[in-house]
């Protein structure tokens, strides 16, 4: 949508806000995976079930807010359509639900990713050592 604004073509501008209305499709069964994968991971050692809450509440949020991206990018798409100069307010509005909602889905993806991995916490929670190496090995003379 960025690359949209600034080139400002219409056949573009209408593609990424096509791709958005995908996004928006696609995150309902997506959403619905989670459920029975959910089932899954609750069976594993060493995992936070907390975590897995904590996960399908974003997962829920993130859905909503791309299916609401996805539907604003629709309205957009037939604003643009019956207007013969390119407004470019649907285009901002676009713009501000796609950074939305790739905001809540990186926030989706990232408390995923801690269910399985608590090493990437903010606390280190969780997480082996790492050997530094410093290089004294390297000489190459």
């Amino acid at each position: 949508m960025v690359l949209a604004f600034f080139i400002r073509n219409k056949g573009f501008v209408q593609t990424a806000m096509f791709v958005l209305v995908l996004a928006g499709i696609s995150a309902i069964p997506a959403f619905q995976t989670g459920e029975g994968a959910e089932e899954t991971v609750e069976e594993l050692a060493g995992v936070d079930h907390q975590q897995i809450h904590v996960h399908e509440h974003q997962a829920q949020t993130g859905m909503r807010v791309t299916v609401g991206a996805g539907i604003i990018a629709l309205i957009g798409m037939l604003w643009m359509r019956s207007k013969k100069v390119q407004p470019m307010l649907p285009v901002v509005l676009v713009a501000i639900a796609a950074f939305t909602s790739s905001y809540f889905m990186t926030m989706v993806g990232h408390s995923g990713g801690l269910i399985r991995h608590p090493e990437i916490s903010a606390d280190g929670g969780g997480s082996t050592p790492v050997m530094q190496n410093d290089h004294r090995d390297d000489d190459d003379d």
